[in-house]
């Protein structure tokens, strides 16, 4: 996954300052995060998947809540 990519999902999930946040639901200690995302490191397979998991179930909880707004 490229930088920019890693930036825009993981703002997506957590805000303009996701970075402590981000950490924490990677289990990962936040300097770590901050390597990943200053491009310092590359982030392992598993950290990356998990992270998709993560983007795919925030996805699925706002599909599901515009279906429920648009119900009523």
């Amino acid at each position: 996954m490229k930088r920019q990519l890693f930036q825009q999902v993981a703002a997506a999930l957590w805000g303009r300052d996701y970075r402590s946040e981000a950490a924490r639901q990677l289990g990962v200690h936040l300097r770590t995060f901050m390597r990943w995302d200053a491009g310092e490191r590359v982030p392992p397979d598993d950290k990356l998947e998990l992270l998709v998991d993560l983007l795919d179930q925030h996805q699925q909880k706002i599909t599901h809540l515009l279906r429920q707004c648009r119900s009523k």
